[in-house]
């Protein structure tokens, strides 16, 4: 081992969190190039604070049988919320490479009745932690693969459900603000074994377009918006969409092209980065 590595898994191991603000600020693959490179026993106390999305796209590209050997050394409520974020396809292979033991503990937890809220609601929503900037906040929107609503959900570092804001925000707002400056309470949740008719008649839907999925715990688990409420009895009428949903559009719009402009400005990460990322990430990040 050399002495880069040696202080780059001294830093994870003392200090997970930020160490997790680091790795979430790399690009997909420079961060799966990481968890590639650093032995399992490593990864456990920065992958369980780490954003789950980020955690679930580098999974999903490293090679099955090490996804499967990290979600077994991890922490059951992690490996959960990992899982619940990949592309289900990907998932079940997965699933099929951990121990028999684990898998029914997981697939027990992963598994809601039809027509509850677990059961339709989006795993793969746009989150963001409560300590990273605007800046970073964006970034991690670029490379997000999975549904953008008009809210965007504010987690803790143990995924526990801080807030929101409006997407909007990430243009309006300064870029060194921190997301929990601007982030907005929530009065209405959903719990995952809610059943059909109580989520069709939350009083939530009469002032929000998109409602959070927490469990017991107020861990963030998904979210339910009009399109997946309407799978559920298309002849319900909808209420009327709330003020914040007229700017969603002209938000994304320009999101979109602030990464374009980026990009063609050459502030864009190179498509291929360098396999020796493990060993200087955090030397980058002190620059």
């Amino acid at each position: 081992m050399n002495p880069d590595q040696m202080l780059s898994y001294e830093f994870i191991r003392s200090h997970p969190t930020d160490a997790a603000r680091v790795l979430e600020r790399l690009t997909i693959e420079e961060t799966r190039f990481f968890l590639e490179d650093t032995p399992l026993h490593e990864l456990i106390g920065v992958m369980s604070v780490m954003d789950p999305i980020v955690g679930a796209r580098c999974l999903e590209r490293m090679e099955e049988r090490r996804s499967a050997r990290l979600i077994e050394k991890l922490p059951l409520e992690t490996g959960t919320l990992l899982l619940r974020r990949m592309e289900k396809s990907i998932r079940g292979r997965i699933l099929g490479s951990v121990s028999y033991k684990l898998k029914t503990e997981l697939q027990r937890m992963l598994r809601y009745r039809e027509g509850t809220a677990g059961n339709i609601m989006d795993a793969q929503v746009f989150t963001v932690p409560d300590d990273i900037t605007v800046k970073d906040a964006l970034n991690k929107l670029r490379e997000h693969s999975g549904k953008v609503l008009e809210y965007v959900y504010v987690l803790g570092r143990e995924n526990a459900l801080i807030g929101f804001f409006p997407l909007h925000q990430l243009t309006t707002s300064q870029h060194q603000c921190v997301t929990s400056s601007i982030t907005r309470k929530i009065p209405w949740k959903l719990n995952p074994n809610m059943s059909r008719k109580a989520i069709l008649t939350n009083p939530g839907w009469q002032t929000f377009n998109a409602l959070p999925v927490v469990d017991e715990n107020g861990v963030f688990l998904g979210a339910i918006g009009h399109i997946s409420l309407r799978q559920l009895d298309n002849d319900v009428l909808m209420p009327p969409f709330s003020k914040e949903a007229a700017v969603a559009g002209s938000a994304l719009a320009e999101l979109y092209w602030i990464s374009i402009s980026a990009f063609t400005k050459g502030i864009a990460i190179a498509a291929t980065p360098q396999r020796h990322t493990s060993m200087n990430f955090k030397r980058r990040e002190l620059k």
